[in-house]
């Protein structure tokens, strides 16, 4: 993932570079390209508070590697034609100068790419299907263990880990949908990450794995409004009802659907 780390780094400055010698001259383009540049940066800022539809435009699981830029490389296009479009005014330094710092940014928000420490333990599910955590950041991973479990698939909690990309700040969404997309490649199994209510997780039968605040979990609804819980931090698993999870629940969950 450095190599990935790099790449990015490398193309934004690449690109506003491009903008800026391709439009220079062409005042109506540029303004064409900023907008654009900030149509990205603008649905890139919608979708973050809405990681299904972002999943929806991009559903590959190696996209987490380059989720973290894409904000960046809108600004990229938007600089890069802006001092295109800036050409012989004095706001044009101030302008660069800013585009060099969000730019610059971008690499201090993406370092998880350059963490490659194994991280969790050889935890399997117990006979009950259930995983703890063996870290205070490795509760997704061990909440993917118990949930892949109840798909046949034996998988360590330091496996999932390192499908899920995990680092010290956690696992979010799209890290736990890269990591069940590839433990249940060539399984009659598939995820999804989407939006659902906690009283559809808890109809009879329904999978997923849920982030709440700051923590994941496996869900298994049982049907009546309850479900069964694989919490990483206890010892077992534990029924509860839908209006416990709403409580924490963000409202999008990673499920686990038949193919």
């Amino acid at each position: 993932m450095p190599v990935t780390y790099l790449l990015m780094l490398t193309l934004q400055p690449l690109l506003a570079w491009m903008l800026l010698r391709g439009l220079a001259g062409r005042q109506r383009a540029a303004v064409a390209v900023m907008a654009a540049g900030g149509a990205v940066i603008l649905i890139k800022a919608v979708v973050k508070f809405r990681p299904a539809w972002e999943a929806a435009i991009f559903p590959f699981p190696d996209y987490v590697k380059y989720q973290g830029f894409v904000l960046y490389l809108g600004v990229a296009v938007f600089f890069g034609a802006g001092l295109a479009w800036l050409a012989g005014r004095r706001e044009r330094p101030m302008v660069a100068l800013l585009g060099v710092v969000a730019m610059a940014h971008s690499g201090f928000a993406n370092t998880w790419l350059l963490d490659r420490t194994a991280y969790g333990e050889d935890r399997f599910a117990d006979a009950s299907g259930h995983c703890r955590q063996s870290t205070m950041f490795t509760c997704a991973p061990a909440a993917c263990v118990s949930a892949l479990a109840r798909c046949g698939v034996r998988v360590s909690e330091r496996q999932m880990a390192a499908l899920c990309l995990t680092n010290r700040e956690g696992t979010g969404d799209f890290n736990i949908y890269r990591g069940l997309t590839l433990a249940l490649a060539g399984t009659p199994w598939r995820a999804r990450l989407r939006e659902i209510s906690a009283s559809a997780l808890a109809a009879e039968g329904t999978l997923a794995v849920v982030s709440l605040e700051d923590h994941a979990i496996a869900t298994v609804g049982e049907g009546g409004g309850r479900l069964l819980v694989h919490d990483p931090l206890a010892g077992g698993p534990e029924h509860w009802a839908a209006r416990e999870l709403e409580i924490f629940y963000s409202g999008t969950a990673v499920m686990i659907e038949p193919r």
